[in-house]
């Protein structure tokens, strides 16, 4: 019974854990005990909570790859280790990484020697990064595949199934919170407007970092429930293929319309990582098709290209010949500006080419040249350091003298 109920209870997480993919940053007042404002990690900390309970409970407990877990986990931790005390920025940044910090002030406060000791700093240091290691990357990494790895190992076809019922619940909350975005972005509406306001405030505090991120609305572009248009891009990209793969061997008609609604969201987001990738998807999906060449291959790459260039259309088409309508019917009964005027799907094609897909290989547009450039710099700092890395979240002062000249 009490199986059963582990089991029950951990399914649940597993699908709380994916439907609240988008909600990476929850108001400050609904968090609890500190845990952060990352609801999905929240889930999976208390997943991974009942699952050393129910293993120390149960005495028995199925760990795969055990080597190869703990030669990964000691190594990633030496490297930081020895990239703490190899450290040789300490007199530049010492305030940055430690004495600005809440620990170092409580204890200096106790003891004012302490800061003077670099040795004891560099141990504070130390502690910190171990600890934000583990709790950030290595227990939620290890320990969502141990979840999912026990709890589905027998029934691999009932893990598949959760998963995707977890991912409709997910497509269908951010479709209905984006019917209301696309009739607001189309028409400018400010009811509509209010209405996304209200809705926002209580997905996240807005406006606490930089004086601006994240902003109550986001203009031109997509984002439905996540806090920008290329977080719910990266979201929607691993959805749609998840959806229709389900569908061709389900046949449930409803995994391909959240599918369609999907790729048609993925595009207006405009965001370039979410577009490329769902491309590069589509692409390596009639390239294996055509080596594979399994039954009915044709008419599944076909529909898919279908579906795609359908989706896409409908993007287009909203907003360079909808959307103008709609504002001009707004402006004819209503004292506002003039409304902009709708201009052809041809040169709306054109436009959004040159500017989610060529754009990416352009190092001057939009913010390519300060990734191009912090891509180049972390490359550089990787080739002088080859062997351990200089640790994990200490590689921004190697990175200063690495950028190249534009």
């Amino acid at each position: 019974m009490i199986s059963t109920a582990y089991y029950k209870i951990q399914e649940l997480l597993l699908c709380a854990m994916i439907i609240s993919l988008p909600l990476m940053r929850i108001p400050d007042r609904y968090t609890l005990f500190s845990m952060g404002n990352n609801l999905s990690m929240v889930f999976l900390f208390f997943s991974i909570l009942l699952f050393i309970v129910y293993s120390i409970w149960n005495k028995k407990t199925e760990v795969p790859f055990k080597t190869y877990f703990s030669i990964s986990v000691v190594w990633i931790v030496f490297c930081t280790i020895l990239g703490v005390f190899s450290f040789p920025f300490y007199d530049t940044v010492i305030y940055t990484y430690l004495i600005n910090t809440s620990v170092v002030q409580k204890l200096y406060a106790l003891f004012p020697s302490f800061v003077g000791n670099e040795f004891i700093l560099q141990v504070k240091l130390m502690v910190s990064l171990v600890w934000y290691l583990f709790r950030n990357f290595i227990f939620p990494l290890i320990g969502l595949f141990l979840i999912i790895f026990n709890l589905y190992k027998d029934d691999c076809k009932k893990g598949l199934d959760t998963i995707v019922n977890a991912a409709r619940i997910l497509t269908i909350l951010c479709i209905a919170y984006s019917v209301i975005e696309v009739s607001w972005l189309w028409s400018g509406s400010d009811y509509l407007a209010s209405i996304l306001v209200t809705i926002n405030n209580s997905l996240y505090d807005p406006v606490v970092q930089s004086g601006w991120w994240p902003p109550e609305l986001w203009p031109g572009q997509l984002r439905s429930l996540a806090l920008e248009p290329s977080y719910f891009s990266m979201i929607a990209v691993f959805l749609a293929p998840l959806l229709g793969i389900h569908y061709v061997n389900s046949k449930n008609k409803l995994d391909i319309v959240l599918a369609f609604f999907l790729v048609f969201m993925i595009f207006l987001t405009k965001a370039r990582t979410g577009v490329v990738i769902y491309l590069f998807e589509l692409v390596a999906f009639i390239v294996l098709s055509l080596i594979f060449r399994y039954k009915s291959w044709w008419k599944l790459c076909l529909f898919t290209i279908g579906l795609s260039v359908l989706s896409y259309s409908f993007a287009i088409v909203g907003d360079s010949v909808v959307s103008p309508m709609i504002k001009s019917s707004i402006s004819q009964t209503t004292a506002v500006e003039e409304a902009p005027k709708a201009t052809s799907v041809e040169k709306a094609l054109d436009k959004y080419i040159d500017s989610n897909v060529k754009s990416v290989s352009n190092t001057s547009s939009r913010s390519n040249s300060a990734r191009f450039g912090n891509t180049v710099a972390m490359f550089n700092v990787g080739l002088d350091h080859l062997a351990f890395g200089v640790g994990r979240g200490l590689h921004s002062s190697y990175m200063v003298d690495k950028f190249p000249d534009f």
